[in-house]
């Protein structure tokens, strides 16, 4: 019984802790937030944030295939997605995703402002544990998106 209710505490201290997305690999990353591996196509991804009881995370990546990428997401199972618009719903606008943010800095999102014609959308995962909602920017001129998010 100590040793069950010593694990059960062990466990749950270990839960409750933040985790540093910085000190996941990218692909570790991906599957925490987005419930998938990287899709083939994607590389140069850049991920930064906590995530414990609550948290949030930026992370940017590069593909040469948008419209690829953004079918094996509506492909998984365990994520909706919904899109594109031309406004970041549920958010105040980029600016408040920015600022103070060294996290935001961390994962390659300055450039995110300066997008000329972005598309958004806007993704939930089903949790499994964790479940994640926010937004995706979508930067084509350039091959890039942007990920937002916070946990549900």
């Amino acid at each position: 019984m100590v040793i069950i209710l010593g694990a059960s505490i062990w466990a749950y201290l270990d839960f409750h802790q933040a985790i540093n997305l910085s000190n996941k690999t990218p692909d570790q990353a991906f599957r925490f937030i987005f419930k998938m591996p990287v899709p083939v196509e994607v590389y140069d991804v850049k991920v930064a944030g906590e995530a414990g009881l609550s948290g949030n995370m930026w992370m940017r990546f590069k593909t040469p295939n948008i419209n690829e990428t953004i079918r094996t997401f509506k492909q998984n199972h365990q994520l909706s997605i919904t899109g594109p618009t031309d406004q970041p719903d549920g958010v105040d606008g980029l600016q408040s995703l920015l600022d103070g943010q060294q996290f935001a800095v961390d994962a390659g999102w300055n450039e995110a402002l300066s997008i000329k014609k972005p598309e958004y959308y806007k993704f939930t995962t089903i949790p499994e544990g964790t479940g994640w909602w926010g937004i995706l920017i979508v930067d084509r001129k350039n091959n890039t998106v942007y990920a937002w998010g916070g946990l549900l």
